[in-house]
Formats: structure tokens, sequence, C-alpha cells
């Protein structure tokens, strides 16, 4: 009986481990068929891409023709072609010579390559030397350009190229080359200093506003006393004798001349009624409202007080 019983549980544990062996051969190849449709889609959505990209192109290169403009693609192109031919040692000339670009671009061309390159661990500036900018002026002012042409063909203001000539003249770095231009004939020291960015012109201080007339203080508020509330309050339920839908009548007392008489429910709360000066008094928790620039205190009417 044991014998049997133990073959039991052993076939059970069998057919669950081929169970367990078949949902993972299940799994995997649902993985497998997820995967395949996750690159399928990507390689269709890149391959859209690169079309529409194509397209832009083609297009921004038909609007550009038909505009007159350069081809922005073609542009690219020539400026990498100058790239390779700067780094190859050809000169600027050479270079514009033979890609179609104008001078001042390929002297840009050539400016970024140099900063890119003294961006690497064999920098210009951590040798000591001159930055990249000033490195150009020190060569153009020794090949015997003037400052002026020398900012056209940098793209550089005149105060700027002074100043980097004065840094080079105090650095010993700049030789001693006349300067053709009498314009420009002029102290490099408060060139440097007009270089830099001049402080705004502070506007003047307005004067202060004058004071703002105080508005006139309203007359004292016309008032009189009354009765206490709980006076009120007894009087009320007396009036309501168990009925509290019931209104209480009472009177306020006399002000500017004049008194009202009062209707109010269990919570005191109620109005005035009219009278010769047409003007009504909202009451709430036993206490009149101002109205007509004057306010009432409640009374117990005289007729209904109770005897001492």
């Amino acid at each position: 009986m044991a014998k049997s019983s133990v073959t039991d549980l052993q076939e059970e544990l069998r057919e669950k481990r081929e169970l367990v062996s078949r949902c993972e051969a299940a799994l995997a190849e649902e993985e497998a068929a997820a995967r395949e449709y996750v690159q399928k889609r990507m390689a269709k959505a890149e391959a859209a891409l690169a079309s529409a990209k194509k397209d832009v192109e083609e297009f921004v290169a038909k609007v550009s023709e038909a505009l007159g403009l350069p081809n922005p693609r073609l542009a690219k192109q020539r400026l990498r072609r100058a790239r390779e031919l700067l780094g190859q040692g050809r000169s600027p000339e050479e270079v514009a010579t033979e890609t179609g670009l104008a001078r001042e671009d390929v002297e840009k061309a050539a400016a970024k390559s140099k900063s890119s390159s003294s961006g690497s661990g064999e920098g210009s500036r951590r040798e000591g030397r001159p930055p990249l900018k000033r490195e150009l002026v020190r060569e153009m002012l020794a090949a015997g350009k003037t400052r002026s042409q020398i900012a056209d063909e940098l793209g550089m203001t005149l105060p700027a190229v002074n100043s980097q000539a004065y840094a080079l003249k105090q650095a010993g770095l700049l030789p001693e080359v006349p300067d053709p231009d009498p314009d420009e004939d002029e102290d490099e020291s408060s060139s440097a200093s007009n270089s830099r960015q001049e402080s705004p012109t502070r506007m003047p201080t307005p004067p202060p506003a004058p004071p703002a007339a105080r508005p006139p203080v309203p007359p004292p508020l016309a008032t009189s006393s009354g009765d206490s509330p709980d006076a009120l309050r007894a009087e009320v339920t007396r009036q309501q004798g168990g009925q509290r839908a019931r209104s209480a009548e009472l009177v306020t007392s006399a002000t500017n001349g004049h008194a009202h008489r009062v209707l109010v429910d269990r919570m005191g709360d109620g109005t005035t009624q009219s009278d010769a000066t047409g003007h009504v008094h909202k009451v709430y928790r036993f206490v009149v409202s101002v109205a007509a620039d004057h306010q009432h205190g409640l009374r117990v009417p005289p007729r209904q007080q109770p005897k001492a």
C-alpha cells in the first residue's frame, strides 16, 4: 500500500514537471515572437524616418534653388571637405578655390578646427600658449595685416582686436610692427578698457509721489442702548406662549428723534416696521443693524414689561 502511494506521488511529480516545461517553452516562444515583432516595428520606423529625412532634404534643396539660396546640404558637404583639406595642410586660399567657399568661411572652419583640437589633452592653454583667437591675431599682425582687416576677417570688433593686441604686447608676444591705419593709432590700454562692456546709464530717480490725501473722517454714528439679550429673549418666549412659529413684538430705543416697532422670531431675527422716515432696520440675534447713518437698541414694550 505504501509502495503504490509513493509511485503515485512520483507520477504526479513527473506530470507537474512536464507541465512546467511546457509552460516555459510556451513562454519562450511568446517572448521570441514579441522580440521579433518589436524589431520589425523598429526597422519600419527607422526606414520611415530615413525616408522622411530624405524627402525634407530634397524639399529644402528645391526651395533653395527656387529662391536662389545656397543648398544647406551642399554647404555642409563643402565645409566637411574644407576641414579635410585644411587638415592636410592646405592653405585657406587653396581650399577656398577648390571647394568654392568664401575665404571667410574657410578661415572660420580653420578656427573651429583649431579650437576643437586645442580642447584635447595637448591644449595650447595648458602649455602656456595664448588662446586660439589671440594666436590668430598675433599671426595676422606678424603677417603685416592691419587691425581693421583682422577684425573683418575674424568677425571681431575693432576694440576687441585692440584688446587682444594689448594683451599680446603685455605678454611680450607681439612684434614691433607699425600699424599703417592712422585711425588706429590710439592708446592700446584705452582700447582694452573701452572693449569692456560699459555700464548702463543710470536714469535720474523720480521724485517721490506726494502722500495720498486721507479720506474724510465720518461723523460719529448716532446710536442708543437697549435692554439685555436675556430680557428680550424672555419677553419673546412669553409672547409666543409655546408657539414658536409666532412672531413677537418689540420696540427700539429712540435715536435721531424716532423709534420703530419690531417683529422678531424666537432666535431674535426680524426687521423693523417702516415709519414716516421711510427706512427699516434688519435685526439679527436681537441686534439692530445700521441704516440711514444711525442704529437703535432693542427694548421690551412698556405695556408688556412684567411687574417687579
